[in-house]
């Protein structure tokens, strides 16, 4: 799960600074949210602030903010801590966290396999930790989804430099849930596709995240390339907020925080 209330982030300065609120934002287990609005309305801003990336400004006076990511082992909403110093936020981003970006974001001295596997490292765990019995080794996991994903497994050997734009934004997107994060973040991942290939990233998407039960935000330009896959897509746009450069994300249902 994931949820974000009462959240406000400031980027820059005095006149430059631009303003965003997140006045609410919740994503189920399984579930997605899809975020538009026009360039420079703070939708990556946005993304940052739910990857524990950028912090949020102080709170006001009576108003308390909050980012819930995932759950405790108990079961409980693991509800991020403002006060929380960068090494509790750095473990979190590592183990709860899946982030997908525009242009791929593959380290490229690394081959394809070591790419996939780097969140693995980051978490300290291994494939059956992150995903029980499902999978005996990573190689299993890795089959299965070039399989989904129709991508060669003798890509695997190869560093990222010659992959095609689609390729690498699948490989990204495995990248990205191999170590079966809480919340998947995904800045404008279909932005270099074509729309034929972009529908078809975005369906693949739908049907993981359902199947998993991750939590999905996603950032695009075109949600109308987005279907729904027999499943509650969330759309949620950037509105013009009080101050001159500052925009409002809110779904609309405000809920208390830590609430399930």
């Amino acid at each position: 799960m994931l949820e974000l209330s009462n959240v406000r982030i400031t980027n820059g300065k005095d006149k430059d600074a631009f303003h965003v609120l997140v006045r609410h934002l919740s994503v189920n287990d399984g579930g997605v949210a899809v975020i538009s609005g026009p360039s420079g309305s703070g939708k990556s801003t946005l993304l940052q602030a739910a990857g524990l990336i950028t912090r949020p400004d102080p709170d006001e006076q009576g108003v308390k903010s909050s980012i819930i990511i995932g759950r405790k082992p108990d079961g409980s909403a693991r509800v991020i801590d403002s006060e929380a110093d960068d090494s509790t936020l750095s473990v979190i981003r590592a183990g709860s966290v899946g982030f997908m970006l525009q242009v791929g974001g593959l380290v490229p001295f690394l081959t394809v396999r070591e790419n996939i596997a780097f969140p693995l490292k980051l978490k300290g765990c291994g494939i059956r930790d992150c995903w029980g019995d499902d999978f005996d080794s990573l190689d299993d996991w890795i089959d299965k989804y070039f399989k989904v994903l129709n991508l060669e497994t003798s890509l695997l050997s190869e560093m990222p430099g010659i992959l095609s734009v689609g390729q690498a934004q699948r490989v990204s997107f495995l990248r990205a849930l191999v170590h079966h994060p809480d919340v998947l973040l995904a800045d404008e991942p279909t932005a270099s596709l074509d729309p034929e290939t972009a529908r078809s990233l975005f369906g693949t998407i739908l049907d993981m995240v359902r199947t998993t039960g991750i939590s999905a935000l996603i950032v695009t330009h075109d949600p109308e390339l987005i279907g729904s896959g027999g499943m509650l897509v969330k759309h949620v746009t950037a509105q013009p907020g009080d101050q001159p450069k500052s925009s409002v994300f809110d779904d609309g249902e405000q809920s208390p925080a830590g609430e399930a």
